[in-house]
């Protein structure tokens, strides 16, 4: 979502097969303010996207040139990021250019020197034009900082002839992914003629690879709660074993097998569910511990195939640890049916033969 990509995006219907810079889409400035307007929309980024190819003095790369507005990109993107080296973007019409770490370091340059970045305009000639590098951005996904470039919207909409009011993306973030759905929905209506996907839709890998995990994490989950339940089982027979003559008094004092069962399921359930409070606790206090991220630089060239960055901050998602221990305590406390029947077999006479 960080990458540019945002929680909604808003383009030509064929730019996503075919990124030519004729296949914008025009927003006029008072249906941008429209859409700025839907609830739950916290930014609308306009932007202009090309490719191209950048030459330094020494070295030459294939680039994605990026067009943005410095003052509305902010923290919702990493257009907005401040330069790790330099200075960042500040006007429209700003006429620097601000490259990746990885990118400067693969070109032989360094910042405040001059590149030449060539692309094709909307006529199919071919446009170039000299810029100066005023910045370096740090990203995550070195692919990310070795692919794209930013200057100011106007300056590249003067380069390769984009009509004013034309766009070739258009990113929406919204202050609540719930409204995801209603807010597509919306921008549709404003945009009828131009593709309008959410996040989930433009990057299916990723969805396709968070829904695999959470297969397999279910599928752990019940495997350890199965081991559990067995261990339970165990502790439990192991504890009528020694309170046979306990329970055998019961018996003797008129207690129904029913309510032999009834106790030692309760016993069962209260075990369980004090269990299950002191792990979600200490769960949580040593998520505490990761406040600034799980460091995975380790795997960062597996990682960044898909973009995931080189830190994972864990989240508590409270449906799931609720649904964990709902089933653990359901499945722990069925377990113990068997113990339970057990205990209610006991007889005062075998409890005689332990005295």
């Amino acid at each position: 979502i960080y990458n540019l990509t945002g929680h909604i995006k808003i383009q030509h219907p064929s730019f996503e097969a075919d990124p030519a810079v004729e296949n914008f889409v025009s927003a006029p400035a008072n249906i941008l303010r429209r859409a700025k307007a839907i609830p739950g929309v916290a930014a609308v980024l306009p932007r202009l996207r090309v490719t191209g190819v950048i030459r330094s003095e020494r070295e030459s790369r294939p680039i994605t040139l990026v067009g943005i507005r410095p003052s509305i990109e902010g923290v919702h993107s990493l257009a907005g990021a401040t330069p790790i080296d330099g200075q960042a973007l500040t006007e429209s019409d700003d006429h620097g250019l601000v490259l990746g770490k990885k990118l400067v370091e693969d070109l032989k340059t360094k910042v405040s020197r001059r590149v030449v970045v060539m692309t094709q305009d909307v006529e199919n000639e071919i446009a170039d034009q000299g810029f100066r590098i005023v910045g370096a951005y740090r990203s995550e996904v070195e692919t990310t900082e070795r692919q794209f470039a930013f200057t100011g919207i106007e300056t590249l909409r003067i380069l390769v002839h984009v009509p004013s009011d034309s766009y070739h993306e258009i990113s929406i973030m919204v202050s609540d992914e719930n409204l995801l759905e209603d807010v597509a929905r919306e921008l549709q209506y404003l945009f009828p003629d131009a593709s309008v996907k959410t996040w989930q839709e433009l990057q299916p890998l990723i969805v396709s690879m968070v829904k695999l995990q959470s297969g397999f994490l279910f599928i752990w989950f019940l495997i350890v709660i199965v081991s559990a339940g067995f261990g339970l089982v165990n502790s439990l027979l192991m504890s009528i074993f020694e309170r046979i003559r306990e329970l055998a008094v019961m018996n003797a004092l008129g207690m129904t097998r029913f309510w032999i069962v009834v106790e030692t399921m309760m016993q069962s359930f209260f075990l369980l569910s004090f269990g299950a409070l002191a792990g979600v606790g200490a769960g949580m206090a040593l998520l505490s511990s990761f406040d600034t991220g799980i460091d995975v630089s380790a795997f960062s060239k597996g990682t960044s195939v898909v973009g995931i960055g080189n830190r994972i901050f864990p989240l508590i998602l409270w449906g799931d640890v609720l649904g964990i221990v709902v089933l653990l305590i359901f499945l722990g406390t069925l377990g113990c049916l068997y113990p339970a029947w057990q205990a209610s077999r006991v007889k005062p006479s075998r409890a005689l033969q332990r005295l």
